[in-house]
């Protein structure tokens, strides 16, 4: 073994209590004090912080063997679980090659990850950007489409997320990440989503783009209207602007479909995907476009340009991904679906006065509670009491998301509903002041960490 390896990765996979528990108490402080100080610290006093140590199938491990069934998987990167086999193996095959490419002569993964991207996508997409992240497509997308009108009015959405960029962020209305960074990028507007009425007072002949994602995930799956996104598209044909739909999320199967859009049987100028294309295992993106797109981009082939975007490693997992999802776990993803469906109707049945709802298509699913303080309290006990991991939404904290990944078998959503139904059966039994009481008490110690000085807060680094 390499004396140079991380120091983590010299350990072996299952440790005992006492070791796993150093480097659980080593890693909080160094997070705390130099990486993430209010996540690791919140984390810590509610009890809530686990070691992330392996991921094996649909589970997160703990150095100490404890098992965390995966059910929002970084926004939906794990369509495939952790460590799927065929990807491993085809990421390891292809580091023995190289990991990384000068992009001064052809990749063969780039030409072949494009042909089984343009065999899922309409026929009118015929070109593929590559990026990193969907933050990068999105960037991607809406600078062809001001290239490729000549137009600079961009439209996103109240409540969307459309990545973590200055861009993005102005196409995106949540504020616990907008907020504070401004002036946003000139010439955005947001409207409300799946409002065609909305849409009609600002699309017009300077707009370039409406930039949308098919289902919100990250503001509660809500489903817009069947006849939305075909109103959209001839929106932006009568003032020829570009429909930019953001699928980084809900793409490649999570939501029962391929694409999102097959939903709604809309085909977009631009198309971003990324999150699932990964494999969970090499970040990667892409912007797939069509004809007009092209036309404005064609002589200026550089204008788009990433260091990593499409490299071997991205694009060896990113192929394996594509050919397991179209052998297999397309169609799984459906199914399961449609069982998680019946079974968050079975637990909205159970207990009306505590679940208003639940929004989503196949396994892209929100279960909406009556009170913000039930969707708080529910992911973290479900966390706590069952091992599942969740997300309570930060700006909607009614909102739960609930996502499993495609390789779950049908008795993983049967125990997943039975867990919910535990859980919320517990909550059932205390008012909301009583759950309130002991939320804003677990607040106000983490409220008095934070209010001291660095150097005397418990945990920092000496």
């Amino acid at each position: 073994m390499s004396k140079y390896l991380p120091t983590y990765l010299s350990k072996e996979d299952n440790l005992s209590a006492e070791e796993a528990q150093a480097i659980h108490d080593q890693t909080g402080r160094v997070l705390e004090a130099n990486v993430v100080p209010f996540l690791a610290k919140a984390q810590r006093i509610m009890g809530s912080a686990f070691l992330e140590w392996r991921g094996e199938g649909k589970y997160i491990l703990t150095p100490d063997g404890t098992k965390f069934f995966d059910c929002v998987g970084a926004g939906g990167v794990f369509g495939l679980g952790f460590a799927h086999p065929d990807i491993v193996e085809a990421v390891t095959l292809q580091a023995r090659r190289g990991g990384l490419a000068t992009r001064a002569g052809f990749i063969p993964g780039q030409a072949e990850l494009a042909e089984k991207l343009l065999s899922l996508t309409p026929k009118s997409l015929q070109y593929v950007y590559y990026g990193n992240s969907g933050t990068e497509a999105v960037e991607a997308a809406i600078k062809m489409a001001r290239v490729a009108t000549g137009k600079k009015k961009l439209i996103g959405t109240h409540l969307g997320y459309h990545g973590m960029s200055v861009a993005t962020i102005s196409l995106s209305g949540i504020g616990m990440w907008r907020d504070g960074i401004g002036p946003y990028l000139e010439g955005t507007q947001l409207v409300t989503h799946g409002s065609l009425a909305a849409l009609e007072e600002v699309v017009d002949s300077d707009t370039a783009a409406v930039v949308l994602e098919p289902i919100q995930w990250a503001s509660g799956c809500k489903v817009v209207d069947k006849d939305y996104f075909k109103g959209v598209k001839a929106l932006c044909e009568k003032h020829g602007a570009m429909l930019i739909l953001d699928e980084v999320q809900t793409g490649l199967g999570r939501t029962g479909k391929v694409f999102a859009m097959e939903h709604w049987d809309v085909e977009p100028d631009l198309l971003c995907v990324g999150k699932v294309l990964s494999g969970g295992m090499v970040p990667i993106s892409a912007v797939v476009y069509n004809q007009r797109v092209h036309k404005g981009e064609r002589m200026r082939p550089l204008f788009n340009n990433s260091s990593f975007g499409g490299n071997p490693l991205a694009c060896a997992a990113g192929i394996t991904t594509l050919n397991l999802l179209s052998d297999r776990y397309f169609q799984r993803a459906e199914k399961l679906g449609d069982l998680l469906g019946e079974s968050f109707e079975e637990i909205k049945s159970k207990f009306p006065e505590h679940v208003a709802g639940y929004h989503g298509l196949g396994l892209m699913r929100c279960l909406e509670f009556s009170n913000p303080l039930y969707g708080a309290v529910f992911a973290e006990w479900l966390r706590r009491d069952e091992s599942i991991i969740t997300a309570a939404m930060g700006h909607i904290p009614q909102f739960v998301r609930i996502s499993p990944p495609f390789i779950c078998e049908d008795e993983d959503i049967v125990a997943l509903k039975e867990s919910c139904l535990r859980v919320i059966g517990e909550l059932a039994k205390y008012t909301p002041q009583e759950l309130f009481s002991d939320f804003n008490k677990t607040l106000q110690k983490v409220q008095v960490e934070l209010a001291k000085p660095i150097e005397d807060q418990e945990g920092a680094l000496a």
